[in-house]
């Protein structure tokens, strides 16, 4: 099992290594970095406060110094139609928060 305290130093390699190569792509999508969440759950869970504390602790701001596309479910149909939405929006990261969250993604 992954800590928060060595989850919060990734995160952070990742999200620099995602605004850097954004500034390095020829397709605009300015300077703000973007993740994707897939999530196996429900809105109003304690997933997105903690992924957004997280994020805050490094420094980042929901809708200001980041962008976070958000997908809820709890059905594998809904999972793989939020997935192949994700996957076309040109994110920098995307999150899976459970194995069939993650198996969705995977395709």
């Amino acid at each position: 099992m992954i800590s928060r305290r060595s989850l919060v130093p990734g995160l952070g390699l990742l999200l620099d290594a995602a605004g850097s190569s954004a500034r390095a792509t020829t397709k605009p999508r300015g300077n703000v970095p973007s993740i994707g969440v897939l999530r196996w759950g429900v809105p109003g869970d304690e997933a997105k406060a903690g992924l957004t504390g997280a994020l805050g602790a490094l420094g980042y701001r929901e809708g200001t110094t980041i962008r976070i596309e958000w997908r809820f479910t709890t059905r594998p149909e809904d999972a793989q139609r939020h997935a192949l939405e994700l996957a076309g929006m040109g994110l920098d990261l995307v999150i899976a928060s459970a194995t069939p969250a993650a198996q969705a993604l995977r395709g």
